[in-house]
Parts: structure tokens; sequence; C-alpha cells
């Protein structure tokens, strides 16, 4: 699934542009019910592993259309609260589908957390229907996939991410596959430089100023990550917490999130995306310095304010950069720009995951539990902070930029 997911992220946005976002939104939407219904009543694991790679081509659209088409759709100075909204009900999906499904498995079995999936999709896909129009753009070229380019892009992100997740032949089966997507990167530079229709225009990535929004994506991403991936062990092992009790204290985040969404959007109309993408990586900083630092002192008071201020900074960073980095596209490359936007957050969350849980397990080995549960979340959290530092450097080299220009103006 989440192979199929990163690999497809690009593809499915150039599509959209060329054939319309509403329509082929909607196609994936009913490519991932189907998927879901035939997952649910597989009868033998192949069956089933084929049906979730087949969602993830389906939930690739579904992931990167829905910011492309607020552009068409909301008002510039409204873009912001657009995109907090957006913000809020990725918070909310985080923090329900975990208990939703434990609920449908031990309700259920297994077989419910897919057949669930079906009429909420259908639901879905009727207001989306209710809602956007299907036309194919006006001034929109016909496309023709670039399959050695996707060939590429497809070998490279898929070795990655098994190598980085699953660590086939542990270190040396790992290194050989970084290897392997290196060089798949490499051809796909070369391939994209050489052909006249490319998967990505790096021509128009470079004219656009769009890659720093990019790299910054990639690292809250992976910051964030971390917090997810790593936080059950610490209030588990570290501070003792029961399972019951570990579930409310991860829900405070998420609930963050939720409430905050909206009003780093309205924050993002009223004060620029670049002025508040400085603040939102400000507060991912000082959030990561606190986990990494004080936090196990402070027990779990310690923990709880590091959370409330890790996730309204990454909803108010998530509204700002998504709404600079889709405004400085033309209306016929928002789809690109969102496909490669969301393929920076999923490589994100990809490397969070493996190496972050990767450096959490070996700083942890050798000591007692709860201490080495304390020195996994300062180690990662440590790394977390490097990257929060970057992406902050990033906002605030963005921000000197613009008030250069508008200087010169």
């Amino acid at each position: 699934y989440l192979v199929a997911t990163t690999v497809i992220v690009v593809l499915a946005g150039r599509v959209a542009d060329a054939y319309g976002k509403t329509r082929i939104l909607l196609a994936s939407m009913a490519l991932f019910v189907a998927a879901s219904l035939v997952g649910g009543l597989a009868t033998s694991f192949p069956l089933l592993v084929a049906a979730r790679a087949v969602q993830g081509v389906g939930a690739a659209a579904m992931i990167v259309l829905p910011p492309a088409l607020v552009r068409e759709y909301i008002a510039p100075e409204r873009i912001g609260r657009a995109m907090g909204a957006i913000g809020s009900s990725m918070a909310t999906g985080m923090a329900l589908g975990p208990a939703l499904g434990g609920l449908l498995i031990g309700a259920f079995g297994w077989r419910g957390t897919l057949l669930t999936l079906v009429p909420l999709g259908l639901v879905a896909m009727l207001l989306a229907g209710g809602t956007f129009r299907a036309a194919v753009p006006q001034g929109a070229a016909e496309f023709r996939v670039d399959k050695a380019g996707l060939a590429f892009l497809t070998v490279a992100l898929g070795s990655y991410t098994v190598a980085v997740t699953v660590q086939p032949g542990g270190w040396v089966g790992s290194a050989a596959l970084l290897v392997v997507s290196a060089l798949s990167i490499g051809g796909f530079i070369l391939t994209e430089l050489r052909v006249a229709e490319p998967l990505v225009d790096l021509a128009l990535i470079r004219s656009i100023d769009v890659v720093p929004g990019f790299v910054m994506a990639f690292l809250v991403s992976a910051v964030m990550i971390t917090f997810m991936t790593v936080s059950p062990f610490y209030l588990t092992r570290g501070l003792g917490l029961d399972n019951a009790t570990m579930g409310v204290v991860l829900a405070i985040g998420p609930v963050i999130g939720i409430l905050s969404g909206i009003p780093a959007g309205r924050l993002v109309d009223r004060h620029g995306p670049i002025r508040i993408a400085v603040f939102g990586t400000v507060l991912l900083t000082v959030a990561s310095l606190v986990f990494a630092t004080v936090s196990a002192p402070l027990g779990l008071v310690g923990y709880v304010v590091a959370a409330v201020l890790l996730t309204p900074g990454n909803q108010l960073f998530m509204a700002a950069n998504n709404a600079a980095t889709f405004a400085k596209a033309g209306k016929l490359q928002q789809g690109a720009i969102s496909g490669l936007l969301g393929l920076a957050r999923n490589l994100g969350t990809i490397s969070g995951v493996g190496l972050m849980a990767l450096l959490f397990d070996t700083v942890s080995a050798g000591h007692a539990v709860a201490a080495g549960a304390v020195l996994g979340l300062r180690a990662t959290f440590a790394v977390a902070a490097a990257m929060a530092v970057t992406a902050l450097v990033l906002a605030l080299r963005q921000r000197a930029a613009a008030r250069a220009m508008a200087r010169v103006a």
C-alpha cells in the first residue's frame, strides 16, 4: 500500500492536470472502494496484498488532489483556511483511525477494517461528485506517460521504501537497495532532462522555486512521524503507563491538531504564508528540543507540554507551506505540484518510520527498560530537532528572499 501510494502520487497529479482533477479523483475513489471490497472478501494472502496495492494506487490521488482542487474553488484570500481545514481533517483521521480500527478488529476481525471503507468511500464519492465539476481543463495538453521516467521512479522509490522500512538482509541488504535507488534516481533525472514530455518538469520546478517547500515538507513529516513512532514506546516503557492510559495521552496531540487546523489557516490568510511557516517551524523546533532535553525529567507533564507545542506547529507549517507552494504554480500545474508535495511528505514519513525506529532500538539496547526508553526518546528527538532547525532555516531564507523582492518592487 505504502509503496504503491508513494510511487503513484506524482503520476496522479500529472494525469489530473491533463484530464481534470475531479474526474481523476472520482475514478481513484471508485478504485479505492473496489479494492477495499476485494481485500475485505479476499480468500488468499496474495489476493489481499494485491488489493492493498490497488488501494494504494487509488489513495494516491485522494491524497494529492484535494489541496489542488482548493486552488480552483476557493478565493485566494481564503486559501489558508481551506488548507487548515484539510489539516484538521487529516488530524481527525489520525486520531480516530487507530481507535476505530481496534474496535472493528475486535468486533468483526481484520476484514471489518477493509469492508467499512466501502460505504465510507461511496459517501465520499457522492459528496465529491456533488461539489466539484468534472471537466477537462481548458488549455491542457494531451498527456503521454513518460514510461522510462516512471520505471526509473518506481524502482527508486520502491527500493528506498523497502530499504528503510523492511531492511531485508540487514545493513548489507539495505545498503544494496539504497545504491539501486540512487542509481535509479540518476537515471530518472537524465531521462527527465531528455524527453519532450517529462513526468516531472525539472525546468519548471527550478523556475518557480518550489524545491525549498518540498524539502521542508519532507523534514516536517519526518519530525511528526518521529512523534507518532516513538511516543508509544516511551510512554509505556519510560513512564510505565498502561495501554489504556497511553491511548488517552497519545490522543492529546491529534486532538490539539484537530482544533488548531482551521485557526492556523486563518492566520495564514491574515499574515501571509511565509511568516506563518517561520512561526510553525519555530514551534516544531522548540517542541523537539523539549522532547530531547527536559521532557523526561518532567515526566508526563513534560511530554504533554511538548506535544501541545508540536502539533499546532505542524498545522501552522502545513497550511502555510501548502498555500505558498501552490501559489507559485500555474493553474495547469496544480496537480503536478501537489503530487510532488505529497511525494515529499510520504518520503519523510517513510524515512522517519524506518530510521527513527532503528535509532530508538539501537540507543535503548543494553539498558534497563525505562532508562533505555528515555535515551531513545532523547536521541530520536535530537535528530528531529536538527531536521526542524533545517526547516526553520529554509523558512527564514524564504522570508528574507520575499522581503528583498518587496524592497526591489
